[in-house]
């Protein structure tokens, strides 16, 4: 505190190497759990769900939990920002209301959220303190308003799918690529990312102006001119947008595995997949690979940019069936035509055998320089004990 004689005391803002790191997961699955248990001393972590026993693992993993309903007012709170929550889904809706709502949110808390003095700590593990009890504790007015005018806008880390690219034909996709959705799933997670990387527009369409709102989908190939043309919006550019952009990282996600996410019951049920002449090239990437990138954006990762966090699999899922099936003991699946499969699964199995794609991973290595622990499905396989059950031995 400084004070001089006749004067209001005024408080400075702690710095930053002295300040205790805030993480709140929306959607803390388990990938939001893995994420916690990977994480370094001194974080205070806060996990958004909607279920009590997903509440409950949340608990178990060294984090706060708290209900979605109650959760807005976390905005103001959090430093970092991992948005793992899938879009809500309403037929024939291609808009993600759910990320409409944080955003605004977390836009409404920019101009009241104060960096908190809380005193470092040596673990991320908060004991019996409620969420809503660390929230009741407020700071004096002239430090709230000293530090809320230096306070950082949080880092923002959005989990997307890699179903946004569409169908490829197997060629070789980058993140630079148009977006070709081919599902209203797939539709609302671009609305998603766009939201997330260039603001939430007006619906009126008064920023047809601008060359980014034109080209949504677009990403520059270089971080300089993402940044200029996402975060620093200014002059009329601002009135354009309903509310300008955070500092966001955007994580296109493929299909997730791990000891315990095999395909066990498929296999046991003996779905067929495609013969190689319709196979579909397929993507993967580990759980705890998955939440080691998720962690290195929060911590480093470049602003308003797009990353494919994929491994360096090039596989058909066919393929992917068959490993899967000799690994853990049991039948191979049937092969079938994708005419016959199309008569006897439904629409959400079969839009995952329509999209085949090989996805570009420079941007994963180069820029957040992750070392990933299983660099493909086959070498986890080979590698790791599990069982028929798909649990790890012990």
């Amino acid at each position: 505190m400084i004070q001089k004689k006749g004067q209001t005391p005024h408080y400075r803002p702690v710095p930053r190497r002295f300040r205790r790191q805030r993480l709140l997961i929306i959607g803390c699955g388990d990938i939001g759990q893995r994420v916690v248990q990977q994480l370094h001393h001194g974080w205070q972590v806060i996990g958004v769900a909607r279920s009590d026993e997903t509440l409950q693992k949340i608990r178990a993993a060294g984090a706060m939990a708290m209900q979605a309903d109650d959760a807005h007012r976390l905005a103001r709170w959090a430093t970092h920002i991992l948005h793992a929550a899938p879009p809500a889904s309403r037929d024939g809706e291609v808009t993600d209301r759910l990320t409409r709502g944080w955003l605004q949110a977390l836009a409404r808390a920019r101009g009241q959220r104060a960096s908190t003095t809380s005193r470092p700590g040596r673990t991320h593990r908060l004991g019996t303190r409620s969420a809503a009890a660390l929230l009741a504790v407020p700071a004096p007015a002239a430090q709230a308003r000293s530090q809320s005018q230096h306070a950082p806008a949080p880092r923002l880390v959005y989990l997307s799918t890699t179903g946004v690219y569409g169908d490829r034909g197997g060629a070789f996709t980058r993140e630079t690529d148009t977006l070709q959705p081919l599902t209203d799933r797939a539709r609302r997670r671009v609305d998603a990312e766009r939201q997330v990387r260039f603001g939430i527009h007006r619906p009126d369409g008064s920023n047809a102006g601008s060359r980014r709102a034109a080209h949504p989908h677009a990403d520059s190939a270089r971080p300089d001119s993402a940044h200029r043309d996402g975060a620093r919006v200014s002059g009329p550019r601002h009135r354009r947008l309903q509310q300008p952009p955070l500092p966001a990282l955007v994580l296109r996600v493929p299909g997730i595995y791990a000891a315990d996410r095999l395909p066990v019951e498929r296999l046991r049920q003996q779905v067929p997949a495609l013969i190689p002449a319709d196979d579909v090239i397929t993507n993967h990437i580990h759980a705890d690979d998955l939440a080691r990138i998720a962690r290195t954006a929060l911590l480093r990762g470049p602003r308003q940019r797009v990353i494919n966090a994929v491994d360096d699999s090039q596989m058909t899922l066919g393929d992917y069936l068959d490993q899967v099936a000799d690994r853990l003991g049991l039948p191979r699946p049937p092969r079938h035509s994708r005419a016959e499969l199309a008569r006897t699964l439904s629409e959400v199995r079969m839009s995952f055998m329509r999209e085949s794609r090989r996805l570009d991973t420079r941007r994963l290595k180069r820029e957040l320089r992750v070392r990933l622990q299983w660099p493909t499905v086959a070498d986890f396989l080979a590698r790791a004990p599990i069982d028929v059950e798909g649990t790890p031995r012990r």
